[in-house]
């Protein structure tokens, strides 16, 4: 039976991100944990779906790595924890990520997990041979499906081996797909190993995939740069509001290991 014009869209609307039917990107946020995304541009978010724009979500990690909020979760002291209570922090951690990027008004079927290992990204980027890396509180060494299945398995029929080539291959096929008019992702200079890796890997895949597209990055753990950002998001009292009660839903079952409220994520500059 012939279909209408706006029902060829709203199947548009709702293709998954891996589908060739996916429609472009305006904003796209690459997290290294499930979390990254809503502490660093939940006001870009807000603002750029207000405009009406498309927001895309890659999350890096599984989110499986942080023994202290995994020890929360599994109601065990640390050294009792096992790869299955890892596996489980970080399905919840997904979940979170899930709620509060609808929340924002993002489109579930705009947001994927590529699962590569929470703690492993930055040894992962510097080592370019084909052994995988081996998370060592999961034991694992590929992706593998967690609140959603892996991105990998989605496009490959597979898990994709814990390697710098792979997790590179991942994102630079979603920025081919998906052509985003503007990236952001954690700054080189953060604190933590996956965020500076993360920086790294965006950097390469855009030149890889030849992407126009702007890009920007912010600091999660650390201090802002000793100079004036390129961008500076003004956030509403309502975006302010907006903000903190996604940030609410990243802490459901993982406080006080991941109470954000008091610190300056929850402030209204971004």
């Amino acid at each position: 039976r012939p279909r209408s014009a706006s029902t060829r869209r709203e199947r548009r609307r709702r293709a998954a991100p891996w589908a060739p039917a996916a429609p472009p990107l305006d904003v796209l946020v690459v997290a290294p944990h499930p979390d990254d995304e809503t502490i660093g541009c939940a006001g870009v978010t807000l603002q750029a779906v207000a405009r009406g724009e498309r927001v895309g979500i890659v999350v890096l990690t599984q989110g499986d790595g942080h023994a202290r909020l995994t020890a929360v979760v599994a109601k065990k002291p640390v050294e009792q924890l096992g790869p299955d209570d890892f596996v489980r922090a970080g399905i919840l951690r997904q979940g979170h990520t899930l709620r509060a990027a609808a929340s924002l008004g993002v489109a579930e079927s705009d947001i994927v997990f590529l699962g590569y290992p929470d703690g492993g990204l930055a040894k992962m980027y510097r080592e370019s041979g084909d052994k995988p890396f081996e998370q060592p509180l999961t034991k694992k060494q590929e992706t593998y499906a967690g609140a959603r299945r892996d991105y990998h398995s989605i496009r490959q029929g597979k898990p994709g081996p814990y390697t710098r080539a792979s997790v590179l291959a991942d994102l630079e096929a979603i920025i081919r797909l998906r052509r985003p008019r503007s990236v952001y992702v954690t700054h080189e200079n953060d604190r933590h190993p996956d965020h500076q890796a993360a920086f790294w890997i965006v950097r390469d895949t855009l030149r890889a995939a030849d992407s126009p597209a702007r890009w920007f990055a912010f600091i999660v753990h650390g201090e802002p740069l000793p100079r004036t950002p390129d961008l500076r998001v003004a956030l509403s009292p309502e975006e302010v509001r907006a903000k903190r009660a996604a940030l609410r839903m990243h802490q459901a079952g993982v406080s006080p290991v991941h109470d954000y409220l008091e610190s300056r994520f929850g402030t209204a500059e971004e």
